[in-house]
């Protein structure tokens, strides 16, 4: 195994709703390695990502749903593998909880 592919959908995603992160071990051709079965851990820039513990890769690929507990504006979900295999999504938002509204009247005139 190479490398390993990171996606997490929906994105952007909202804290605290639930994500799906999918990752594939793929070989230095970019094809998925069917026998590989790592043991993967799971993080995130925030330190906010929250999943239940992995199982393994199961025919070269890992699937978990988790949330991410913080906004910001560029998220990255990261997986590394007890054998030392590393991957990482693309950037992503993960939208905040409304904590106000803004209102403006303008007068009448």
């Amino acid at each position: 195994m190479n490398h390993i592919a990171v996606n997490v959908s929906p994105r952007p995603a909202a804290a605290g709703q639930d994500v799906t992160i999918t990752a594939t071990a793929k070989d230095a051709r970019n094809a998925t390695v069917t026998g590989y079965a790592g043991q993967p851990a799971l993080k995130d820039l925030t330190g906010s990502l929250s999943a239940p513990a992995p199982g393994p890769f199961v025919d070269g690929v890992f699937t978990t749903t988790a949330t991410i507990g913080k906004a910001s504006r560029g998220d990255v979900v990261f997986v590394r593998t007890a054998d030392g295999k590393t991957g990482f999504s693309g950037l992503f938002s993960v939208i905040g909880p409304v904590d106000h509204f803004d209102a403006r009247v303008s007068p009448r005139g």
